[in-house]
């Protein structure tokens, strides 16, 4: 086992940048998940590392070996694809050897890797069968098995799951996951899922428009977005995030809304001014979960317009609004908030998240003055 290393990695086509300045580290028997919306350069980074792309700038290494030159079967390094790509006229044990046949693998040591994998994901009785007669979960089996049995020093997964449907991509995560805590293979996952990247990863990396905004683990992720792009990719519903600006020392509005200023935080307060853009605005956000009805002083209090109430088995969704920007919260009890009404709510202090008008970056109170994190900061 080894691991995978990104250093300043760089991708153009033409005038296009695709990846920009990349620094990634995939330690050996680490589970690391990149996710990101449809063409921020997460696929484009996976094929650099299998070798199919070459980067621009930079340096791939593995085992801290660079392997920028080093063609991709070469590189031992196990690929899965989204479309699982297996060859429709061979049987399941057929498309497990063939990578290994090409590599002129005895048969005898062929036979043993095969019983080995199809032992550890079931497909024992299924060898002898063509892919067109398997599921979906079954295919995403052999496509993992035929990765698997090259012994490879690390995974490459390229949305895997995308092609199942929604219970049969549970109960696969479920799979990958297991998997991976038996092999401890290091594994570089894409998805644009975030379910998928809270649930896989030990490590999760957030990219967009070709540059990984955050590095750190799902749990610091959530709790401590170091962007606001980062903030509403994350969470189910997202953060809430309303701009607001300060017409008396002291305390806020929403930006265009006519509500009665709400208290500010004092550090808040005494950073003001490095912290707002040309109009004088910063972000406040919130998750919808922080969201409590009033109980007593303290925290962030503000009036929620309650306009629709989503049932959802356990709990329900409110949709509000607070000065004129959307607000979502989550609760128990769908009765207890009536659509019309002002409800008056609070969010702990510390669970109430800031960030910078201009950058979007994420703003931490620090003496004396307010610092805002520099970019891929955890927060």
């Amino acid at each position: 086992m080894g691991s995978i290393t990104l250093r300043a990695v760089s991708k153009t086509f033409g005038s296009t940048t695709v990846l920009r300045d990349i620094n990634l580290v995939i330690q050996e028997g680490e589970f690391v998940v990149v996710v990101g919306p449809s063409g921020c350069g997460k696929s484009t980074l996976l094929r650099i590392v299998a070798g199919l792309e070459r980067a621009t700038s930079g340096h791939t290494l593995l085992d801290d070996r660079p392997i920028d030159n080093m063609p991709p079967y070469h590189r031992n390094i196990g690929m899965v694809f989204q479309n699982y790509a297996l060859y429709p006229h061979m049987t399941v044990y057929d498309n497990l050897a063939f990578g290994m046949s090409a590599h002129k693998v005895p048969k005898k040591e062929i036979q043993t890797r095969i019983g080995q994998v199809a032992e550890l994901l079931e497909l024992q009785t299924l060898l002898r069968a063509k892919p067109s007669t398997l599921s979906g979960g079954q295919r995403q089996r052999v496509a993992v098995g035929r990765a698997l049995v090259r012994q490879p020093h690390a995974f490459l997964m390229d949305e895997p799951l995308s092609n199942l449907d929604a219970l049969l991509r549970e109960r696969m995560r479920v799979e990958l996951r297991r998997l991976h805590e038996r092999l401890r293979i290091p594994t570089l996952y894409v998805t644009h899922d975030q379910t998928e990247a809270m649930t896989l990863a030990d490590k999760l990396a957030v990219m967009r428009a070709g540059e990984v905004l955050q590095v750190g683990t799902p749990k610091t992720v959530y709790q401590q977005p170091a962007t606001v792009f980062v903030a509403k990719f994350l969470g189910s519903p997202p953060m809430n995030l309303v701009r607001v600006e300060s017409r008396t020392r002291g305390a806020m509005n929403p930006v265009g809304g006519a509500e009665e200023a709400v208290a500010m935080p004092a550090w808040i307060q005494e950073g003001w001014e490095d912290a707002t853009d040309e109009n004088g605005t910063i972000w406040c956000g919130f998750r919808p979960e922080s969201v409590m009805k009033r109980r007593g002083p303290g925290g962030l209090e503000i009036p929620i317009t309650v306009e629709a109430v989503e049932t959802l088995g356990p709990r329900c969704h409110v949709h509000g609004s607070w000065g004129g920007q959307p607000i979502t919260l989550t609760a128990e009890d769908g009765a207890m908030w009536t659509r019309g009404a002002v409800m008056r709510v609070a969010v702990p202090w510390d669970q109430v998240h800031w960030f910078h008008g201009r950058t979007e970056r994420r703003i931490e109170p620090r003496p004396a003055r307010l610092e805002t994190l520099e970019t891929g900061g955890a927060g």
